[in-house]
C-alpha cells in the first residue's frame, strides 16, 4: 500500500472548524477534496486529545527483547572480545533473528563501543603483587618526597617512524595523495638512543648513546651525568635516584657501583611504565621533535637538544605534583595497568550508569534556612572549594549535620568531605564557594565501605580494593 501525503496543519484545522460549524464528514470531504475516512480520523483525534498535531509515535518494536539485551550485555562484560557474529548466532539459537548492525546499535545504546585493544606490558601475578606493594607503601609519602626524586630512563627516536604520525583532513579517495601521506623507510631510516633524567625542579642532562648500551656504558653515563644533574637541579640532601628494572640497571656490577657511590635507589616494580612520570616527558619531547621534521640523524640530535632545553620547568613540576593519584589509581585497578587518576575511573563508572548520587536541591549559602525535609538520610554539603581533576569536578565540602531554624539560623559543621561531580552536573548546579547542595540516599552506601568502616578513601581502596565510591573523605598525610 502506497503511503499517502500527510495533510498540512492548516487543512486539519479547517476540518475541525467545519465540523464545529455543523457540517457532516461527507460534506467536509467533498469541500476539501480529502477522503471521508481521513476526515473522520482527524475529528476523532481532536475529540480525544483536543489537538490536531502529530502525537508521539511508539515506533517499530525492538528486534531484541529485554532478556536478549541483558544476555548480550552480560556476555560482552564477561568477554569483551566476543564478536558480533557470535552474538548473532547466540540470539538465533534463542529464537531472535537479528543482524550485526542491530547488535551494534544495542551495544552502543548501553554505552559499549567497539575499540582497539590497548597494548600494555605483560603483567604476571608477581608483577601485580609488586605494583600493589609499591603503591601501598608509598601512598602516604608526602609531596616533598617525590620532589626529591631524580627520575631517569632511555628512549629511542626514529628519523621516520611512528613518532611522526599525524591526522589529516582529506576528501574521499585521496588517501594516497602526497600531502596526505607520511613517508617511511625500513627500520625507521635511522635512530638515536637517548638517556636523560629530570626532577620536579626541571629537566636534567640529555645524553645521546652512540653505541649499543651495556652495563659498563650505563655506569659511565651515570658517573659522568648523574651527580652533575643532581647538583644542577639543586636536589636536597638525601635525594633518591630512580631507574627501572632493565638488566643493565639491575646488574650486580651496577648495584655495587651505586652502593659504593652512596646513591639511594628507589625500589621499582617491574613492568610499570605507567608509574613513571618520565614517560609523559618523553612524549612531550617526541611531539616537539616531530614538528621540526629533521632531515638527517645529525639534525635530529640537534633538535632533540634544543627542544629538551625548551621544556618548561612547570611541566616537570606538574608531573611530580600529581604523582600520588597514579598510586591511588593502581590500587583502585587492583595492581593492573591503568591510566589517569581516581576521578577519571569514577567518571567511567558514572558513564556506565552505576552512579548512585542524585541531586534534588541547590541553594545559595546566603540563605541559611535549609530544612532537612522528610527525606531520611539527606546529606547536606557546604562547598568550600572546587577544582578540576581529569574529567571530573572535585568539590571540597563541609558536612552540615545540624540546622537550626531559630533566630540565630546557624549551621554546625562536623567534618570535611570530598565530592566528585561530572562537568555537566557541576554546570547545572553552578557550584561555587559557600554554595549548599542536598544529596539524598543512597549516598551512604557509596560514601564509606561497610566492610572495613574506614573513613579515609585511599585507605579504604587500599584495603578493600573497591572503586564504586563517588563521595569520599580526602586522604590525610
Amino acid at each position: 500500500m502506497v503511503k499517502t501525503k500527510e495533510l498540512s496543519k492548516d487543512t486539519r484545522n479547517k476540518i475541525v472548524a467545519l465540523h464545529q460549524a455543523g457540517k457532516t464528514e461527507s460534506a467536509i470531504a467533498n469541500q476539501l477534496g480529502v477522503k471521508k475516512s481521513t476526515v473522520g480520523a482527524i475529528i476523532r483525534k481532536w475529540k480525544t486529545y483536543k489537538t490536531t498535531d502529530n502525537l508521539p509515535r511508539s515506533g517499530a518494536p525492538r528486534k531484541i527483547p529485554p532478556r536478549g539485551v541483558r544476555m548480550i550485555t552480560r556476555t560482552m562484560s564477561k568477554n569483551p572480545r566476543t564478536t558480533r557474529g557470535d552474538l548473532v548466532n547466540e540470539l538465533q539459537r534463542a529464537g531472535a533473528n537479528v543482524t550485526r548492525p542491530t547488535i551494534s546499535n544495542t551495544l552502543r545504546h548501553h554505552g559499549l563501543r567497539s575499540c582497539s585493544a590497548r597494548r600494555v606490558p605483560l603483567l604476571k601475578p608477581v608483577h601485580v603483587r609488586a605494583r600493589l606493594k609499591f603503591a601501598r607503601e608509598h601512598l602516604d609519602d608526602p609531596e616533598e618526597f617525590w620532589e626529591n626524586v631524580l627520575w631517569s630512563d632511555e628512549t629511542k627516536l626514529e628519523l621516520f617512524g611512528r613518532s611522526t604520525t599525524c591526522r589529516v583532513w582529506r576528501k574521499k579517495n585521496t588517501e594516497l595523495h602526497p600531502s596526505n601521506t607520511i613517508p617511511t623507510v625500513k627500520h625507521g631510516g635511522g635512530n638515536i638512543m637517548l638517556w636523560f633524567c629530570f626532577s620536579a625542579k626541571g629537566p636534567g642532562r640529555l645524553i645521546r648513546v652512540h653505541e649499543r648500551m651495556n652495563g659498563a656504558m650505563y655506569r659511565e653515563i651515570l658517573s659522568a651525568n648523574l651527580l652533575s644533574s643532581a647538583r644542577a637541579l639543586k636536589m636536597k640532601r638525601g635525594w633518591v635516584f630512580q631507574h627501572d628494572n632493565d638488566p643493565k640497571h639491575t646488574a650486580r656490577a651496577t648495584k655495587e657501583w651505586l652502593r659504593k657511590k652512596h646513591f639511594k635507589v628507589l625500589e621499582w616494580p617491574s613492568q610499570s611504565p605507567d608509574l613513571n612520570p618520565i614517560e609523559n616527558l618523553w612524549r612531550e619531547l617526541k611531539v616537539r621533535v616531530a614538528k621540526r621534521k629533521a632531515e638527517n640523524i645529525t639534525a635530529l640530535e640537534e633538535i632533540c637538544m634544543e627542544e629538551w632545553a625548551n621544556i618548561p620547568t612547570t611541566v616537570c613540576g606538574n608531573l611530580v605534583k600529581t604523582y600520588r593519584k597514579h598510586l591511588t589509581s593502581v590500587i583502585a585497578n587492583k595492581g593492573y595497568i591503568t591510566k589517569g587518576g581516581l576521578a577519571e575511573r569514577l567518571n567511567r563508572l558514572h558513564n556506565r550508569e552505576r552512579s548512585a548520587i542524585t541531586f534534588w536541591r541547590h541553594q545559595r549559602g546566603s540563605d541559611c534556612k535549609i530544612p532537612l525535609g522528610d527525606k531520611s538520610g539527606t546529606l547536606i554539603l557546604k562547598i568550600s572549594e572546587v577544582h578540576e581533576e581529569c574529567s571530573m569536578q572535585v568539590a571540597l565540602c563541609e558536612q552540615m549535620t545540624d540546622v537550626e531554624n531559630d533566630d540565630a539560623n546557624y549551621c554546625k559543621d562536623t567534618r570535611k568531605l570530598q565530592a566528585l561531580f561530572t562537568k555537566q552536573t557541576a554546570a547545572q548546579l553552578n557550584l561555587g564557594p559557600n554554595n549548599i547542595i542536598h544529596i539524598y540516599p543512597p549516598w551512604r552506601r557509596q560514601a564509606s565501605c561497610s566492610a572495613c568502616q574506614i573513613a579515609d578513601l585511599t585507605q579504604c581502596i587500599a584495603k578493600c580494593q573497591i572503586s564504586d565510591i563517588m563521595i569520599s573523605h580526602p586522604g590525610t598525610k
